[in-house]
């Protein structure tokens, strides 16, 4: 009896510590999601403000200028701004898309694809979204918003695949999303630990996602190429 109340004390211990674990992790997750939108904000309110003021004052310039060499080397300089505006309005949506939060996750990945695709049309990709019940909780959309966005950086950074397939389904019960390739790649790793000693530190990020929000992550992964993530969320009412 000693041993069976010693080994139920053990167990809530455990399931304590882990639970108090899961917290913590939340917690470092939303504090980075809110250092995220104030980076996204200082981005549009400051040197994006900045940038097109100072594009327009060339615009102005330029029209005023008679030496045909030099307003075309005014033009070349408002182009270089514009491509960085561009640039920087591209990060902060990045950092904090508006789609997302307007619309929710299945139109935030559908138009995520759409650029991803323009950036890297040599990449072959195939998207497929089944999607029932109602609108995700903040939470949960950001995770696997950010779990997607991580997992197709991988893709891009390690794979060398030319093609990419990409589930998103949803139902009352589950979301799932799962993200596949023909690359190069790898040896699955059994923990987190094996995974930071390799460098997959994306991988790292996922399964740290994964877990603060209750999922279930599997990593697919042979030496001899192709590799697959698959994430499982469980739905309570509500979510």
């Amino acid at each position: 009896r000693r041993q069976a109340e010693e080994a139920l004390r053990e167990a809530k211990d455990a399931d304590m510590r882990n639970q108090a674990h899961i917290e913590v992790q939340r917690r470092l997750i939303e504090q980075r999601e809110q250092e995220r939108q104030q980076i996204a904000r200082d981005l549009h309110d400051g040197p994006v403000q900045v940038l097109t003021a100072a594009s327009f004052n060339l615009q102005s310039l330029t029209v005023n200028v008679q030496n045909p060499q030099m307003a075309g080397e005014l033009n070349t300089l408002r182009d270089a701004l514009q491509e960085a505006i561009h640039e920087l309005r591209t990060y902060a949506q990045e950092l904090r898309p508006p789609i997302l939060f307007n619309f929710g996750l299945r139109r935030a990945i559908e138009a995520h694809l759409e650029g991803f695709h323009e950036k890297h049309p040599d990449l072959r990709i195939h998207a497929e979204v089944r999607w029932t019940g109602q609108v995700l909780s903040e939470q949960i959309a950001i995770a696997l918003f950010r779990i997607f966005q991580e997992g197709l950086n991988n893709v891009i950074k390690h794979a060398q695949a030319s093609e990419v397939w990409v589930s998103l389904a949803r139902d009352d019960r589950q979301i799932s999303l799962e993200i596949a390739d023909n690359g190069t790649g790898f040896t699955a790793p059994r923990d987190l630990l094996a995974l930071a000693r390799q460098g997959h530190l994306g991988l790292v990020g996922i399964s740290e996602r994964v877990e603060a929000i209750g999922g279930c992550l599997e990593i697919d992964a042979h030496s001899s190429g192709g590799a697959r993530i698959r994430v499982t969320v469980p739905l309570a009412d509500g979510q």
